[in-house]
């Protein structure tokens, strides 16, 4: 999209050259119609063919000169209607990137959040384990004081029977 903004600034740089170009031309037809309407003033001597003929270099000139103009105008209307388009693109396209970095800033609190709360569970889970290690530790102990008890139990029976 950028490239299509660059060479739209291209072009348009392209037709402010055009623009001066033809402007220096459009001087230059302009003294050559007065030097020729001079002429054809001065020469009152001049046939009526030459006349006609002046009149027809004048009139092609003209023309010439017009036609000129009227394109350049149509290709500068052109070409801001295609800097409007780009500007408008723009917007748009600046809008959704704001738009995307919000969304991208929740995502990462939310992953920020999930971490902390995965952090606690690690450490809730770790903290669980520690106490079921001590449960089975004093449950062995209460089975090794049993075992002890019971083998006394049985040493004594064996001592009085």
């Amino acid at each position: 999209m950028f490239a299509m903004a660059k060479e739209k600034v291209e072009t348009s740089s392209h037709n402010s050259r055009e623009l001066e170009a033809l402007r220096r031309e459009n001087e230059s037809l302009k003294r050559e119609i007065e030097n020729l309407r001079k002429q054809l003033n001065n020469s009152s001597t001049q046939t009526k063919e030459e006349q006609e003929f002046y009149e027809g270099i004048l009139k092609q000139l003209l023309t010439s000169y017009e036609d000129g103009i009227s394109f350049l105008q149509s290709t500068i209307e052109e070409n801001l209607e295609n800097l409007q388009e780009v500007n408008e693109l723009n917007s748009q396209t600046t809008s959704i990137a704001n738009s995307i970095e919000e969304e991208t800033q929740d995502i990462v609190a939310s992953v920020e959040n999930v971490q902390q709360f995965t952090s606690q569970l690690n450490d809730d889970s770790q903290s669980l384990n520690d106490s079921v290690m001590s449960i089975a530790q004093i449950i062995n102990l209460i089975k090794d004081i049993s075992d002890q008890t019971n083998l006394l139990a049985n040493l004594f029976d064996l001592r009085y029977l």
